[in-house]
């Protein structure tokens, strides 16, 4: 699916830090998949890891299973909303570290 991503110069740099990219636009959009919250739980319902980063790659994987499903893949992605309980500011490099382990390079999806 062909996309623009959006990173102005006038706002921070999001990409090589964060890990995430300001805006991402689908001219040709075509098939859209939407998926449900994907949270740290295996295929037997138990929580998989017990760290953050152990949590958001399982996460990951539940998304990438998902979306190789529907017939897609990560690089498909156009946009997250991550949702963590207890989140500390302090772990925010964690989190991206996390996002850009999980999508490199240069075209990351939007992130909140």
């Amino acid at each position: 699916m062909p996309k623009t991503f959006i990173n102005p110069s006038d706002l921070f740099l999001s990409v090589d830090r964060w890990g995430f990219s300001q805006g991402v636009s689908c001219a040709d959009a075509g098939r859209l998949v939407f998926l449900s919250g994907q949270t740290a739980w295996g295929a037997n319902e138990s929580v998989v890891g017990t760290t953050r980063w152990e949590q958001f790659a399982e996460c990951v994987t539940n998304i990438r299973r998902a979306l190789q499903a529907a017939g897609g893949s990560l690089s498909d992605v156009v946009s997250l909303r991550l949702y963590m309980v207890n989140y500390d500011p302090s772990e925010a490099d964690d989190v991206a570290f996390a996002l850009r382990n999980a999508f490199p390079g240069e075209h990351p999806p939007a992130t909140t």
